[in-house]
């Protein structure tokens, strides 16, 4: 990097990005306590090389993801505030910059539900005087537009298995695959309004032929029944780009936008065999 930097003419400004150990032992999807390829340990980092393209601005640790706790972000961010100081001071570059990552979660057990800002003020500001940073940088993307996004598919089966109910749909992990990443669910309810309000438990799938492609179990409309269409909330994070949109060949799915008052298609929906070649 220093060599590119010295070729273009000009300085570079750098993170250095670690990657912690937690007495917890917790692991999350980007990691916890969990050893992974993103960043190194204090230890691994050893002393950084001098060069005169290379400007150290401050440290980056991003260990966890969709968190609910504000007590648990609290002490989160406070390890980091202290670990990130101390790799400063003895390395010998100002903090500039502490990037905390992100993590702040919103609730997929209901939706809309996420965790107040205001709430956060305070840990973020103790947190910032820990470490003696100068900025605070967060990487806010599922906090920002998680609420903001909905998956509509529609049913296209009913049918009970060994005593279960399940709904089958024309969509499902090919077209939003966290389900199956994570076992956790998006909230889902019956569009349909004419529906019962007695509720009873469906299971919910997709039409691809692996029992992965499973949205979760929701309690729905007794009466559910083909050519409903179930809404998921909660899906503004990654929206169309957390899918494999290819696997098993069947249609891609259309998006719309909700921009100034008017509904804008941004995508078209496409059949497989428009793509098929």
């Amino acid at each position: 990097l220093g060599k590119l930097a010295a070729a273009a003419g000009r300085p570079v400004n750098i993170l250095i990005r670690l990657q912690l150990d937690w007495e917890s032992g917790a692991t999350s999807v980007l990691g916890g306590n969990k050893i992974t390829a993103f960043g190194m340990s204090v230890e691994d980092w050893g002393t950084l090389p001098k060069h005169p393209h290379l400007r150290y601005r401050g440290v980056h640790v991003f260990q966890w993801g969709n968190v609910l706790s504000v007590a648990t972000l609290a002490a989160v961010w406070k390890r980091i505030a202290e670990v990130a100081r101390g790799f400063s001071e003895a390395q010998g570059f100002p903090l500039d910059v502490l990037d905390l990552g992100g993590g702040i979660g919103i609730s997929y057990a209901e939706a809309g539900g996420m965790l107040a800002w205001e709430s956060l003020k305070r840990p973020l500001a103790e947190t910032r005087a820990a470490a003696g940073a100068g900025e605070l940088w967060m990487e806010l993307g599922r906090y920002a537009v998680g609420p903001f996004g909905t998956y509509v598919t529609k049913v296209m089966e009913r049918k009970s298995v060994r005593g279960e109910s399940f709904l089958l749909c024309n969509g499902g992990s090919q077209h939003m695959v966290r389900p199956a990443l994570v076992g956790e669910s998006f909230p889902c309810q019956n569009l349909n309004p004419t529906r019962s309000e007695a509720l009873k438990n469906f299971h919910v799938h997709g039409p691809l032929c692996t029992a992965l492609d499973c949205l979760g179990s929701f309690l729905l409309p007794q009466d559910s029944a083909e050519e409903d269409l179930l809404a998921f909330s909660q899906c503004g994070a990654y929206g169309f780009t957390e899918s494999m949109p290819y696997f098993l060949c069947h249609e891609l799915a259309g998006e719309w936008a909700w921009q100034n008052g008017k509904w804008r298609e941004i995508r078209k929906v496409e059949a497989a065999e428009s793509w098929l070649r």
